[in-house]
């Protein structure tokens, strides 16, 4: 179990990120929005990338998006693997949910099928919510001996832009997407805060992944 808690953790999380962080830069690079406006995470959702009509590699974003989720979702079951105790199983199926509801968001776009889209952009950003705190509480305060302490440390940035987020979304009900669209402001909190978590979330598996990969087990 050990041997597959560090595979999982490293090959996954490595290839994962790399996939998503170069789709993202040449998929933004190539964007070209409706009113013909350069992509900014500053004012534009993460979904936008893969917007069919308005990105021009959308479906390059969208299949790395597939891919690069379900390697996440991988990552944090090798994570969970590594614990020995019950909480092994919370880590690993909150985990799995979290790389097929990111998955999903890729394989509908947000012009495509904006329901779902929106079902399972939240399944994401609450599950891996909950897993973080879930794990940091459970890291931070046990007698465990998976992780160091320290690591309950590393999803403050995390938390702190979901909840930013998650507020946000609460504010603007519903019409959170279209306001964001239809307004299209120099600066969008909702936007930059989406963004944030996306990049909390990242950096996250790179140091688990790292931290993993100089263990001797």
């Amino acid at each position: 179990m050990s041997n597959w808690s560090r595979r999982l953790t490293i090959i996954p999380g490595y290839v994962g990120t790399t996939v998503l962080v170069i789709a993202t830069l040449v998929t933004a690079l190539t964007y070209t929005g409706a009113d013909g406006q350069r992509y900014s995470l500053l004012n534009h959702f993460v979904s936008e990338l893969g917007h069919t009509q308005d990105s021009k590699l959308a479906a390059v974003f969208n299949a790395a998006l597939v891919f690069g989720a379900l390697m996440l979702g991988l990552h944090l079951v090798g994570v969970g693997l590594r614990f020995r105790s019950f909480f092994r199983y919370i880590v690993c199926v909150v985990g799995a949910v979290v790389g097929i509801t990111g998955a999903l968001v890729g394989v509908f776009p947000m012009d495509v099928n904006t329901n779902m889209h929106r079902l399972v952009a939240l399944g994401f950003f609450e599950g891996s919510l909950l897993l973080l705190i879930i794990f940091s509480l459970f890291v931070g305060l046990t007698r465990q001996c998976a992780y160091p302490r320290w690591m309950a440390l590393l999803a403050i940035p995390m938390l702190a832009a979901n909840l930013v987020f998650l507020n946000e979304l609460r504010l603007d009900g519903i019409d959170a997407l279209a306001l964001a669209l239809t307004l299209r402001e120099p600066f969008r909190l909702i936007c930059a805060s989406e963004w944030a978590v996306i990049l909390a979330v990242l950096l996250w598996v790179v140091v688990m992944m790292f931290w993993r990969a100089r263990q001797p087990d």
